[in-house]
């Protein structure tokens, strides 16, 4: 996948990284290896389609999703639903930048967090099982990163929970 793919295609790239990591349990960092792709990039592009799933794709419109890039999908996938839907097409109506979209965003306060604790939590847990799978250099690339302390407080963290919850388990 190179930059100049649309979000159209690199949303169907992600399915695709999805549903062969899903037939045989494989990782996506082993399926983006077999492929000859970056791990970051497939493991992007599997979250992407996880977001923007195909009923979303479908309300959006190939027209509109075929003049964005996927770095306009990143920047507003945490925004709720219908603002995403509302921004992208923004976007693309008026084929703004990456740029131009984040201070789109900026100036209509729409906050570039999770909408709720648990679309926090299931997108921590997604990536949390994506970094898990990743291969020895690129988890060192992470780690090592300008996300990588935030990285290693989130699985110290769930690991501490982890053995935590053995206490509650009733079974």
């Amino acid at each position: 996948m190179n930059s100049s793919v649309n979000a159209w295609d690199f949303l169907s790239h992600g399915d695709a990284i999805r549903a062969r990591a899903a037939q045989d349990r494989s990782t996506v960092a082993k399926v983006a290896s077999e492929a000859g792709l970056s791990s970051s990039i497939a493991a992007k592009a599997a979250w992407l389609s996880g977001v923007f799933s195909p009923a979303i794709r479908s309300r959006l419109g190939r027209k509109t999703l075929v003049t964005l890039t996927p770095t306009h999908l990143e920047i507003v996938a945490k925004a709720r639903e219908d603002i995403r839907d509302s921004l992208l097409r923004h976007a693309a109506r008026d084929r703004l930048s990456a740029r131009d979209l984040k201070a789109l965003m900026r100036s209509r306060g729409v906050p570039s967090g999770p909408a709720s604790t648990m679309a926090g939590l299931e997108e921590s847990t997604r990536a949390m099982e994506i970094y898990a799978g990743f291969d020895d250099r690129s988890l060192s690339r992470l780690i090592n990163g300008p996300n990588g302390a935030a990285v290693r407080r989130a699985a110290t963290a769930g690991r501490l929970l982890d053995s935590r919850l053995s206490e509650f388990v009733t079974n």
